[in-house]
């Protein structure tokens, strides 16, 4: 029996509202999506519950999946997105702090660069066959 693509169960879980097909596909990206999403917030914790909500989104009627890619590839733009949108917040917090950490510029250009160069990398990997 082949294995259903990611597609056609996402499409049969928003025809029939299928709680089985959403636990499928929670089950086929749940790991990959939350290591992703932890190469952006550095926080397990973060980037579980950040996880939990790219699925959420995508569980939404209007969630906006048109075909064009693969849901994978759709899914993670989720998580990525939310992730970042994560990033912003906590940066804002960090300024309103009173307790702001002295870094120096070339520090904080270094970081970064690291940041930017293992996101690419987990892109990257992302776009890897799964064999």
């Amino acid at each position: 029996m082949a294995i259903e693509s990611d597609e056609i169960v996402y499409s049969r879980f928003l025809k029939d509202r299928d709680s089985e097909a959403l636990r499928t596909l929670l089950e086929r990206h749940r790991e990959g999506l939350t290591l992703f999403i932890y190469g952006y917030v550095r926080n397990m914790e973060d980037a579980e519950d950040i996880m939990l909500n790219a699925f959420a989104v995508a569980a939404a009627e209007e969630s906006g999946f048109s075909g064009k890619s693969t849901f994978k590839t759709w899914l993670f733009g989720i998580g990525r997105n939310l992730a970042r949108k994560h990033l912003r917040k906590q940066k804002l917090q960090f300024w309103v702090s009173d307790t702001l950490e002295e870094t120096s510029p070339e520090e904080a250009e270094d970081e970064l660069i690291k940041g930017e160069s293992r996101r690419e990398l987990y892109d990257a990997m992302n776009k890897l066959p799964d064999d």
